[in-house]
């Protein structure tokens, strides 16, 4: 039952952590540190792959930079993700 509880806390910790993290990577992409943002940014990419907003984000700090087929890559990888993601769909647009 201990164990049950570290696991569930554990998993709640890492989960607040992400959400706090792709937050404040996303404040960074947007207010003109998009290269800071990326290492951050590619670090949740590689651990929270299922996550279609980390996608996006990632794909909108490289859109920033000028980067603009790595950006669709991962704005398309975000859509597949969640294909409800509008934000995805509308940064995806801006590669075309």
């Amino acid at each position: 039952m201990a164990r049950r509880l570290r696991q569930l806390k554990d998993g709640f910790l890492f989960a607040f952590l992400g959400a706090f993290m792709i937050l404040f990577y996303r404040r960074m992409a947007q207010n003109g540190q998009p290269k800071k943002a990326l290492k951050g940014l590619t670090w949740l990419v590689d651990n929270l792959s299922t996550v279609g907003v980390v996608h996006n984000d990632r794909g909108f700090a490289y859109l920033k930079l000028g980067r603009v087929q790595e950006a669709h890559d991962d704005l398309q990888r975000a859509t597949e993700v969640d294909p409800r993601l509008s934000m995805a769909h509308s940064n995806l647009g801006l590669t075309l």
